[in-house]
């Protein structure tokens, strides 16, 4: 296609750690 599929498209996306606890 014309568009490269990323690579994390494929992979699960992981739960980013927040600096600062979530209020």
């Amino acid at each position: 296609m014309g568009i490269p599929t990323t690579p994390q498209s494929s992979l699960p996306t992981p739960t980013p750690t927040p600096t600062q606890p979530p209020r």
